[in-house]
Formats: C-alpha cells, structure tokens, sequence
C-alpha cells in the first residue's frame, strides 16, 4: 500500500481528472498500455477492479494494492504525460506538489 495521504489522493485525482472515472485522455487500452510499459502490472488484473471497473477505480485500487516504489513510478510518468497534455498545468503548485509527492515514494529526496 503506497504512502499517500487523503489530500495526495485528492490533488492526484484532481490532476488527472477522475471525477467522472477517467483518467486523463487515456481509453481503456491505452490506460493498459501505458501502466503496463511503466509498471509492469496489468490494470485490468482482477484485483485493481474491487471499486468498480472504470479507471479511476482501478487507479485508485493500484494506489491501494502497490508499493509506494511502483505507485510513485506511475504517479510521475503519469505527472509528466499530464505536463505534456497541457503544459500551463506544469506551473500549478498542485502539480509541483504532486511531483514531490512521487519522488517521495520513489525513494528521490528533493534538495535545495
């Protein structure tokens, strides 16, 4: 289970817009495609689809299910395409918390 407290989580599903179940402009085979080139680890797995079987839900239940090394490694990846999609969004302090939160769990200590 990755170290993210409720208003990581909260500021993460901001970012990547998963109110409504999405997950940035991912489909569901690209979502797949890209977890799995990151991680390893299959999204659509049994086990990330306890909440339900949208995106959101699945990430969410990866937060929940991995290490905090794994989670931080998405998180960034994820954090970089989101900065690639609309790269304003990179000057938000959301977003540059957000990036320290998945060098954290990576085990990346920011200095300075």
């Amino acid at each position: 289970m990755a170290d993210l407290n409720y208003l990581e989580k909260q500021r993460l599903e901001k970012l990547f817009g998963m109110g409504s179940g999405y997950v940035l402009r991912f489909s569901d085979k690209t979502f797949h495609e890209f977890v799995h080139g990151t991680t390893g680890r299959n999204i659509n797995d049994e086990k990330y689809r306890d909440a339900g079987t949208s995106k959101a839900n699945r990430l969410r239940a990866f937060w929940s299910k991995e290490s905090n090394q794994l989670v931080g490694k998405l998180v960034g990846e994820m954090l970089q395409l989101a900065g690639d999609q609309s790269p304003p969004l990179r000057e938000s302090e959301a977003y540059q918390q957000s990036t320290v939160v998945a060098q954290r769990l990576v085990g990346k200590q920011m200095t300075g």
